[in-house]
């Protein structure tokens, strides 16, 4: 048992203890504090501790206060068990652009309803000749000081609670190698029903504590003292952004154009050093009322075009650089009147933002937001059957064309396959497409380039089958894409499927090559080996998709939620080759460089038809590899 008094004061002890309070009350205290007391040991901190809350004269027994200080970092964690929090965005080594904004994702390892959060610092300390100061001696310029809500998000339900917060990458000049530190506070343990037995100075609650849940939080620390702070951290790559500017070279301003006429358009990049990878453009059209114009980062009006932007072309005249040129039609019912032709283009900037501008004509003027990769949304895919109209009547043995609308979104697209198919229904009564799909008509891409009233279209023309007696039949449609930054597979037809009772497990493929636990290295070249056992029922391969994801601190995200950087999205076709039993087919991917080492998982999204019915059906399959 040791005795400490209350006049025990100690120099320090305002800096040792002075971020916990503050981290709920000031925007802006001093964060150093913390760290520089908590390596000086353990009895030294409880004794600061003890002498800051100012306790009354009495015998104390430090042991029963079980007082714990963790350090841990982003890649090893000293004590796993006791793991708080980590760093879920931007992964370690990302590039950032010096005085531009980032989100920072912190997810909460471990839920634990008895934990009550003091609050959270993040801060960006400088690694001059590539050495980093440890986290727990040097949080850095405070780009961040405040409350921790982590929040569950409802469409992920297997990911931890976690919180965005927006911070400014500060500008050390010519340092490349930055350290994005953050501090996190939190005590186990705490019960509010003791708070009305809390007994808090009122020299210290005058100063520090500002309501009354503080209040009971300093109090029930006092009573409890189970301290868990944390220290996690990771490296950023600081790189160099040059002023993107996309503009429309050609027509100029005030041009008149007549209503169902081609329009060519030449859109122009400024010259840049930095990296640039183009997304995609949007070009619309909208109406002015009353000559006023509306801003088109709220309405683009009228699709004209959607899809690649791959500005090679080089005009000397030009002080832009290189351009594109794009012919599109002005809306044939458009009247006469003031119009406002809008591009809307998304890049790649560096390796972490998203870059999107919006141009108008009229003016010129450029409006410009950066939206972070982890906050891009992901907008309702739906896709239809524009053409024929239900009921319309068909020949057999006759061609006709079917046209499949996808709906206007913001969000990115990649689409896998589309399948189109033809079931009898037997007096009037249709089988459920995901069950039964019926005579195959086609099997292959959809890339719905054109654009109408309801959206981005492609047309196809199949043969309704010769053999079709007179009466009721149904046109089934099954689209396969990704959607989202995350990969997330959608599954979507004209009538609402379910895949959920899939059938014959029989039909599951697996990954011969490489082996689990297999360690691969960033950049190289990956064989991955897909089998398909060799069953007596029919199939009809559709596709497949190959994506590697990073597991943080071992774990891994579910491939039917998040799928990862896509390596391959095509078809599947296995073969017997001599002296392999089942029928396989081999990839060779490139393992990304960007998604941090360690471990991660190899996901595979399978889709194909099977039996006479054709029935849908879906799976995934996935290995851990070793990521160096």
């Amino acid at each position: 048992m040791a005795s400490v008094s209350g006049e025990a004061k100690v120099s320090r002890q305002y800096d040792a203890f002075c971020l916990l309070p503050r981290l709920m009350t000031s925007p802006t205290p001093s964060v150093w504090c913390l760290a520089q007391h908590y390596i000086k040991g353990y009895l030294a901190f409880q004794l600061q501790v003890v002498a800051l809350i100012g306790l009354p004269d009495r015998n104390i027994d430090l042991a029963a206060m079980k007082l714990a200080t963790i350090f841990t970092t982003l890649a090893l964690f000293t004590f796993p068990s006791y793991s708080q929090i980590t760093i879920a965005f931007p992964p370690q080594g990302t590039v950032v652009i010096p005085d531009s904004e980032i989100t920072v994702e912190i997810d909460e390892a471990e839920s634990n309803s008895s934990r009550s959060q003091l609050g959270i610092a993040i801060g960006i300390n400088s690694c001059p000749g590539g050495s980093c100061l440890p986290a727990d001696e040097e949080l850095g310029g405070i780009s961040f000081i405040g409350p921790f809500n982590p929040q569950p998000q409802s469409d992920l339900p297997f990911k931890p609670p976690h919180q965005n917060f927006t911070i400014t990458i500060p500008d050390f000049g010519d340092i490349n190698l930055i350290q994005l530190n953050v501090f996190h506070a939190s005590t186990v343990g705490v019960s509010r029903a003791r708070c009305p037995r809390c007994r808090i100075p009122e020299h210290y609650s005058a100063d520090l504590v500002r309501d009354q849940d503080a209040r009971c939080l300093v109090g029930t620390l006092l009573s409890i003292m189970k301290l868990f702070p944390f220290f996690t951290c990771l490296l950023l790559k600081v790189g160099t952004a040059v002023s993107q500017t996309t503009f429309l070279a050609y027509p100029p301003s005030g041009v008149n154009v007549t209503a169902g006429s081609q329009l060519t358009l030449e859109i122009a990049r400024t010259p840049t050093t930095s990296s640039v990878t183009e997304v995609g453009l949007v070009i619309a059209m909208s109406e002015c009322n009353g000559g006023t114009c509306f801003p088109p980062d709220q309405f683009l009006g009228r699709l004209l075009y959607n899809g690649p932007f791959t500005p090679q072309f080089f005009d000397p005249k030009l002080p832009s650089g290189s351009y594109e040129n794009f012919t599109v039609t002005v809306p044939d019912f458009f009247g006469p009147g003031k119009y406002l032709l809008n591009i809307y283009d998304v890049s790649l900037v560096g390796a972490i933002d998203i870059s999107t501008k919006y141009l108008s004509n009229m003016n010129f003027s450029t409006l410009s937001t950066l939206l972070l990769l982890s906050s891009v949304s992901v907008l309702a895919q739906i896709t239809s059957v524009a053409y024929p109209p239900p009921g319309v009547n068909v020949t057999a043995g006759s061609q006709i064309t079917v046209e499949v609308v996808r709906t206007p979104t913001t969000s990115s697209v990649n689409e896998v396959g589309l399948v189109i198919a033809m079931s009898e229904c037997p007096s009037g009564n249709c089988p459920i497409p995901s069950q039964f799909l019926g005579r195959l008509l086609y099997n292959g891409p959809f890339d719905p380039q054109n654009s109408g009233p309801a959206g981005h279209y492609e047309n196809f023309t199949v043969t309704v089958p010769d053999f079709f007696g007179p009466g009721q039949y149904l046109l089934n449609v099954y689209d396969v894409s990704l959607v989202g930054d995350r990969m997330k597979p959608i599954l979507a037809a004209t009538l609402a499927f379910l895949f959920a009772s899939a059938p014959t497990l029989a039909q599951r493929i697996s990954i011969g090559y490489p082996p689990a636990g297999t360690t691969v290295e960033a950049g190289s070249d990956l064989t991955v080996e897909i089998v398909r056992p060799d069953f007596q029922s029919s199939a009809t391969e559709v596709a497949v998709v190959i994506a590697m994801n990073s597991c943080p601190n071992g774990n891994c995200f579910p491939p039917s939620e998040v799928m990862g950087p896509v390596l391959y999205n095509g078809p599947f076709k296995p073969q017997f080759t001599p002296g392999v039993s089942q029928p396989h087919q081999n990839f060779t991917v490139t393992v990304p460089n960007y998604i941090g080492t360690g471990s991660v998982q190899l996901n595979v999204w399978h889709m194909s038809l099977i039996g006479a019915s054709n029935e849908p059906f879906t799976e995934y399959q996935n290995i851990s590899l070793n990521l160096q």
